[in-house]
């Protein structure tokens, strides 16, 4: 007997393997970084190839057989993020936060709180709804503070540099990406995010 799941999530990484199939690496908000096989799903005439695209949203069907990982066997997609494929620079920044999350998720470890964090993301390069660089930069300086690497101190920052790190901080998601900075705040904000990621992610 195997264990039968039905869970969403959105594709991280693929890898090809066989004549047709593929290894996906999922994440969930339930259960963190799932690994799925994808049995056959690069034939032509695959009703499944469409959820096992790279940042599509899913509803995916699994079974898994005790040692074994996942088997993808049903599914469909939730939200393909269709915009990403025409805009390079946002289907560039869609993949940094996918390999950011790479870095900081966990097998088996439950983070909602992020997924929905890359779902909005997701939906505002996809929809061109805010400027590339904005959105990536706040996506990384929101995910320290939810992984719990955000530094608690900085030195010689610009006042409204500061009241964005607050807003970043203390923001619901629903309200996160809803504040504007100058371009030089947002030279600053992405200073900071870089060394972020060079110290701590």
């Amino acid at each position: 007997m195997g264990e039968y799941l039905t869970v969403d999530g959105v594709v991280l990484r693929t890898v090809d393997f066989g004549e047709s199939s593929r290894m996906l690496t999922v994440f969930t908000g339930e259960y963190g970084l799932i690994s799925v096989r994808a049995r056959g799903v690069r034939k032509a005439k695959s009703k499944m190839a469409s959820c096992t695209q790279p940042f599509c949203y899913s509803r995916f069907e699994l079974c898994k057989k005790s040692g074994e990982v996942y088997t993808l066997t049903g599914g469909g997609v939730l939200e393909a993020f269709y915009g990403l494929s025409g805009d390079l620079d946002a289907f560039y920044a869609a993949g940094y936060m996918g390999k950011m999350l790479l870095r900081v998720l966990q097998p088996d470890l439950p983070d909602p709180e992020t997924l929905r964090l890359f779902l909005n993301s997701l939906y505002l390069l996809s929809n061109q709804k805010r400027d590339v660089r904005y959105i990536k930069c706040v996506f990384l300086l929101k995910l320290a503070c939810i992984q719990g690497v955000m530094p608690d101190t900085f030195v010689k920052l610009h006042p409204d540099t500061m009241k964005a790190l607050e807003h970043i901080q203390n923001s619901p998601m629903k309200t996160l990406f809803q504040f504007g900075v100058s371009a030089i705040i947002l030279e600053e904000l992405e200073r900071i995010s870089v060394q972020i990621e060079r110290e701590f992610i």
